[in-house]
């Protein structure tokens, strides 16, 4: 999930791969952090390091994706 969060990052940057995506991409990094947040309450303690890890990285891409498209306005 992070990964695609980082592909979704990359395509952001480039203008023609920004229109075919929208301004949906802007929900994706919310629905995956609580996706993954949601598992891990499942799954109990210990957390996993690599999922926490993950979830950091889903949210600084979220964060610079967010800042593309607010400069972008």
């Amino acid at each position: 999930m992070a990964g695609a969060m980082l592909v979704l990052l990359a395509a952001c940057k480039i203008p023609i791969l920004r229109d075919l995506i929208g301004p949906e991409v802007l929900t994706a990094g919310d629905h995956l952090r609580r996706l993954l947040e949601g598992w891990q309450r499942i799954s109990g303690d210990p957390t996993s390091p690599s999922v926490d890890q993950s979830v950091q990285i889903i949210c600084e891409a979220d964060r610079f994706i967010r800042h593309v498209y607010a400069t972008d306005n």
